[in-house]
């Protein structure tokens, strides 16, 4: 099939779950022998990528990585140009990257990938407002952006043929009947546990070998909770001596996440990594043994937990959006309330001092994985459900 995939960011633009899951999703098209168009924004001086069955299109004079009226409006004509030579057979929208092509009439077979509701992120971005003048930036900028999405997003359910969902608590927030649910995935081959790397990017780091690694990666920002579980580590550390906390990512928050470390004397037990390529994630979630997720917004469904999950590792995570439709699986971590310091330091002592558990609920993250979350298995039975839905 020809499938035309509409997105505002790919990896390229910015490292993220929508861009992780748009990139394993489109390699498992690839692999399963289907032809994808990708059109998105600008990036640098890029305007067109091909290699085999995959054509890339960036839009030049559009702004990189973000919706705009140029988006909109350029997107749309890079539609009908390439629809008119290809003819699609589906049409695929990252979110509501895809509005104006869901206003032509008529249009391919088209579906929203849906990683939550565009109204959560009036919350989300609340949690990163510091100070009045953030407020008034909020009010005056972020939410009329916010309102605007959410009524294209609205508009665009109507207009389109399903919804795909990449959670069933995702799913549950739209009122459509064609919805489809296909999880977030990876490519589990490439998420391994591997002792090798463990000691590599230890030995790197400076990570004394006989220490336990905790590891948090995200974007610094507010909403995303490392000061919690910075305030975890400090009272875990006091307990039990030969710990190590491995923070990978950047944000506005760097700076005065560094001063908390610094003002708890966790200088020598901490350590910044900044952004990482994605090929190298693997190699730096294989250097921790346990995972933490202490996020306070409306997530999706998390990618780089299904990822550390893979690599074997138990997960402390907060019960926030779609979270909890991976801890379905049976022993794979530890699901905690927001803001809950108590459960965190508890649920990371317990694997700290129960050598039987830790062991059991690392196996069990690998097979939840291989079992639920397997990006070949999932497109398969995505393009299964949509042949025998709409007989494509």
């Amino acid at each position: 099939m020809k499938i035309c995939v509409l997105a505002k960011s790919t990896l390229k633009h910015n490292y993220g779950g929508m861009e992780t899951h748009l990139e394993n999703l489109v390699q498992s098209l690839l692999d399963l022998g289907h032809q994808v168009f990708i059109i998105t924004t600008s990036f640098k001086s890029l305007c067109e990528e091909r290699s085999k069955n995959l054509y890339v299109f960036y839009l030049p004079r559009t702004p990189s990585g973000v919706y705009s009226k140029k988006w909109w409006r350029f997107s749309k004509d890079m539609f009908k140009k390439l629809n008119e030579k290809n003819k699609f057979d589906i049409v695929l929208s990252q979110s509501v990257s895809g509005y104006s092509i869901s206003l032509i009439k008529p249009h391919p077979l088209m579906f929203m990938i849906a990683y939550g509701r565009i109204i959560d992120n009036i919350w989300n971005e609340l949690y990163d407002c510091k100070n009045i003048i953030d407020y008034i930036k909020f009010f005056l900028i972020k939410l009329p952006e916010i309102l605007h999405l959410y009524i294209y997003e609205c508009k665009m359910i109507k207009n389109i043929d399903g919804i795909i969902a990449t959670g069933e608590t995702i799913a549950m927030r739209f009122k459509k009947e064609n919805i489809l649910v296909s999880y977030n995935g990876i490519f589990t081959d490439k998420f391994l546990p591997d002792i090798n790397k463990k000691e590599i990017i230890r030995k790197k780091l400076n990570i004394p070998e006989n220490y336990k690694v905790f590891c948090i990666a995200s974007s610094l920002t507010k909403q995303k909770g490392v000061y919690i579980a910075v305030n975890a580590f400090n009272i875990v550390e006091k307990i039990y001596k030969k710990v190590f906390l491995l923070i990978i990512g950047d944000g506005p928050e760097k700076e005065k996440i560094n001063f908390l470390i610094k003002k708890l004397n966790l200088s020598k037990k901490t350590k910044f990594v900044g952004y990482v390529e994605y090929q190298e994630v693997s190699d730096y979630l294989n250097a921790c043994d346990i995972f933490l997720h202490p996020s306070l917004r409306i997530e999706g469904l998390p990618t780089i937990i299904i990822e550390a999950l893979s690599c074997a590792k138990p997960v402390i995570a907060t019960d926030t959006g779609a979270t909890k439709d991976i801890f379905k699986c049976n022993q794979c971590g530890f699901l905690i309330r927001k803001r809950d310091l108590k459960s965190l330091v508890k649920a990371m002592l317990e694997l700290l001092n129960n050598d039987e558990l830790y062991i059991l609920i690392s196996k069990n993250a690998r097979k939840c994985v291989e079992e639920n979350f397997n990006i070949k298995d999932l497109t398969s039975n995505l393009l299964l459900q949509i042949k025998n839905i709409y007989g494509i």
